[in-house]
C-alpha cells in the first residue's frame, strides 16, 4: 500500500513538472485574447526609446487601460460575452483566456476604458486581485471615477527632456468599437486573438513636447479628448 501511494506521489510530481514545462495541462479555456503593440514597423515595448511623429524620442514607462463589455459576434449576428472588464498592464503579459462556446465568429466588440455603470461602481465592493479594486492605483478620488487610459514615460527633443503624463477618463470618453476579426473556436483547442494597438496613431495630430499632460481636468480636457479618438483609431 505504501509502495503504491510513493508511484501516485511520484506520478502527480512528474504530472505537475510537465504541465509547468510543456504546458500540457490545459485549463479548458478556448479563447486565448493576445494584447500587444507597435510602433514605427517594431514591436511595442517599455522603457524603450521610440520616435513619435515629431520626430522626439519618446521613452514609455507606463502604458496601462480599461476594457470593457467584450463580446464576440458569431456569423449569425448573435451576441457572446466574454467578460466584463480587462485592465491591461504592458509592464507585465499580454495574455487574457476565456472559455467561449465554440464556434465562428466575426467580429470582436470591446469598449476601451468603462462603461458608465461600471466607471460609476465604488472600488472598495472589489477583492484586492480585481481589476477595479483600489490596489490597481486607477480610481481618481478627487473625481470619484476611473482612468481609463494611462499612459506615461520621457521626450527628449534634440538634447531637451520632458516628462509626459496622460490620462483620460469621465463617461463622455468612453468608446464602443467593433473589429472584424473572422475566426472559429473550438470545445477541444485553445485559439489566439490578436488585439494590436498601434502608437503611431495614438499621437496623431498631438504635439507631445507641448502637450505633454492632461488628467482630464477642465482645462485640458480637449487633449484628452484627443487622445481618446485617437487611441480608439489605434486598436485593430
Amino acid at each position: 500500500m505504501k509502495k503504491l501511494s510513493f508511484l501516485c506521489l511520484i506520478a502527480l510530481m512528474l504530472f505537475s513538472l510537465a504541465c509547468r514545462d510543456d504546458h500540457n495541462c490545459w485549463d479548458g479555456k478556448n479563447l486565448l485574447l493576445n494584447i500587444k503593440g507597435t510602433i514605427n514597423g517594431e514591436d511595442f515595448t517599455l522603457n524603450q526609446n521610440f520616435a513619435n511623429n515629431e520626430g522626439d524620442l519618446v521613452d514609455y514607462t507606463l502604458v496601462k487601460f480599461y476594457l470593457s463589455n467584450i463580446s464576440l459576434i458569431k456569423d449569425d449576428f448573435t451576441e457572446v460575452d466574454v467578460t466584463d472588464v480587462i485592465l491591461h498592464d504592458f509592464n507585465f503579459e499580454g495574455t487574457h483566456d476565456f472559455k467561449i462556446p465554440a464556434g465562428t465568429y466575426k467580429a470582436l466588440k470591446v469598449g476601451i476604458g468603462l462603461s458608465p455603470e461600471l466607471n460609476d461602481m465604488d472600488p472598495s465592493v472589489f477583492e484586492a486581485d480585481h481589476p477595479m479594486s483600489f490596489n490597481q492605483n486607477t480610481y481618481w478620488t478627487w473625481n470619484t471615477q476611473y482612468k481609463f487610459v494611462m499612459l506615461e514615460g520621457n521626450l527628449n527633443r534634440d538634447g531637451e527632456e520632458k516628462t509626459f503624463s496622460y490620462h483620460t477618463g469621465t463617461d463622455t470618453l468612453f468608446r464602443s468599437i467593433e473589429l472584424p476579426k473572422i475566426f472559429t473556436l473550438y470545445d477541444d483547442q485553445r485559439t489566439q486573438l490578436d488585439l494590436n494597438i498601434d502608437f503611431d496613431r495614438v499621437y496623431q495630430n498631438i504635439n507631445m513636447f507641448e502637450e505633454n499632460f492632461t488628467h482630464t481636468s477642465p482645462a485640458t480636457f480637449n487633449l484628452s479628448y484627443k487622445l481618446t479618438q485617437n487611441f480608439r483609431a489605434a486598436v485593430e
